[in-house]
């Protein structure tokens, strides 16, 4: 069975800007979906895996910066990189970005090899982190394991189990 990586969420109202980032991601290899608002795309990311979130701030309803403050304060979806595309490039901006929790910046137009590579450096970055929380994981279940056949020395299987 072979592995298909989980999309990467395009969010603009404008399907001009969703067109042109769809080419140059679908153009490096990566599956992607769109949605045309901030509903639609919580929408998405709440119902289906994404790996990445390309979201522009001035939408419809919900502002990009209200959907990423979202995604970011939901547990079931906090992992999820979320990098802001927007015209606005003034530092004001910038800075509500990262308040807002956004893990990158690019302002439009958007540089086609600049975006696939600040993708590919938060995709690679986040493929770290899961590395690092699998690998804790096991830590933490050898651990147990190895203290609960410890205890089963001394204890019914029964009272461990308990325990």
């Amino acid at each position: 069975m072979s592995y298909l990586p989980a999309p990467i969420l395009i969010v603009d109202d404008d399907p001009d800007n969703r067109m042109v980032l769809w080419t140059y991601l679908a153009g490096g290899g990566h599956a992607v979906v769109e949605a045309d608002s901030g509903e639609k795309a919580l929408e998405i990311v709440a119902r289906e895996r994404v790996t990445l979130v390309l979201l522009d701030v001035m939408l419809p309803g919900l502002s990009g910066f209200d959907v990423c403050r979202r995604i970011k304060r939901d547990p079931k979806t906090s992992g999820t990189p979320v990098i802001m595309v927007t015209a606005l490039g003034d530092t004001q901006s910038r800075t509500r970005a990262f308040e807002s929790d956004a893990d990158e910046f690019i302002a439009k137009p958007v540089f086609g090899p600049e975006l696939i590579a600040r993708v590919r450096s938060i995709l690679r970055l986040r493929r770290v982190q899961l590395d690092k929380e699998a690998a804790q994981l096991a830590l933490e279940t050898e651990k147990r394991d190895r203290l609960q056949a410890l205890f089963e020395r001394y204890m019914s299987k029964n009272v461990v189990e308990h325990l």
